[in-house]
């Protein structure tokens, strides 16, 4: 996973930096100075490479600033060659050669020029394209970051967040994170309106509007999901609820269950972590671990508490909470919270 997630943010994080480095130097080209030249040259270029033909532009210029004469052949910056050839064709007819034409120069090195400044659907939809290969690398690194952050804090409890009052104990255990489920829907939705502006609206120079509202449609729905969640989680939805005075647990909103599932502590016969294995396309195995509640006259499906990609950290959790739930077993006798637990006032 190590190699992976370095290979896969090394080769986004360079799709990244051209995108960047055209996007930014477009809205610099906004402020540069004007002038009237003409065309030189022009012609489109093809590609040919295994994934097809691709097709550019060659479109050379000729201009003056004070009196000194220069040539130019940038048509934007960052402009490569596309499977869709519309665009280019639009491109060689209105800067055919002779034509004359407005050049756009740095005023503080005329020898920098291009015919077309500014932010267009070319640019952003390259933002959009990259949307979910940027979401899975956020995510590694989100994974990275808590797996080291479990490592050296050494929580007794697997880092679980929870709330003791006087006579109740909360412990959160959402399914997914907030910023989760952001990247996941964000990078999904991007993903998926890639196919139909490609494909019906402009291939990769549509117009500005089209993907300037795909945009907005894919990371509003990533930042409403984020507040849903989020308000789901501090509501309570996904905690696991201890009534010390009526002496019992409720189950979280979580894996399926639309309601709680109150059950009565003397019921509870079993805390354990079960093991799940999920096959991946390429035919290996990962593997997640389960804290699973089994009580009297219950199905093994029905007590799923949390979802765990270290099986340490699951083990960590279920041994501090089985005192809570009065759980006897070997790995309880040696948790050390087990005679007093620490009070937060915080439930996050």
């Amino acid at each position: 996973m190590v190699f992976f997630g370095l290979f896969w943010s090394a080769i986004t994080l360079v799709f990244d930096g051209f995108l960047g480095y055209g996007l930014v130097n477009q809205l610099r080209s906004q402020g540069f100075s004007q002038v009237t030249g003409y065309v030189t040259h022009s012609e489109i270029t093809t590609h040919d490479s295994d994934d097809g033909v691709t097709h550019g532009v060659d479109i050379r210029y000729h201009y003056e600033v004070n009196g000194s004469a220069f040539d130019g052949n940038r048509f934007r910056y960052g402009e490569g060659s596309s499977s869709d050839s519309d665009w280019a064709h639009r491109a060689v007819n209105k800067y055919h050669e002779g034509a004359e034409v407005t050049v756009y120069y740095n005023a503080s090195r005329p020898s920098e020029s291009l015919l077309v400044p500014g932010v267009d659907g070319s640019n952003l939809i390259m933002l959009l394209f990259m949307t979910p290969f940027n979401a899975v690398m956020l995510g590694i690194w989100i994974g990275g970051l808590s797996m080291l952050r479990d490592k050296f804090s050494g929580s007794p409890n697997g880092g679980v967040k929870f709330h003791q009052g006087q006579h109740s104990l909360r412990v959160r255990l959402p399914r997914y994170p907030a910023v989760a489920v952001l990247l996941a829907v964000a990078g999904l939705i991007g993903f998926l309106e890639i196919f139909p502006i490609a494909f019906l609206m402009g291939g990769f120079h549509p117009r500005l509007s089209v993907v300037t509202t795909a945009i907005v449609i894919a990371y509003g729905s990533g930042i409403v999901a984020f507040l849903w969640q989020l308000w789901a989680t501090h509501a309570g939805k996904s905690d696991l609820v201890i009534d010390l005075a009526k002496q019992s647990v409720a189950l979280p909103q979580t894996f399926g269950r639309k309601t709680r599932i109150q059950i009565a502590i003397s019921e509870i016969r079993k805390l354990s972590v079960e093991t799940v294995a999920k096959k991946s396309s390429e035919g290996g195995s990962t593997y997640t671990y389960v804290p699973t509640l089994l009580w009297q006259n219950s199905d093994p499906t029905q007590g799923k508490l949390a979802e765990f990609y270290n099986k340490a950290k699951a083990e960590r959790f279920v041994d501090w909470l089985r005192p809570q739930l009065k759980i006897t077993g070997s790995s309880a006798e040696h948790n050390p919270w087990k005679s007093s637990m620490p009070v937060t006032k915080s439930a996050s």
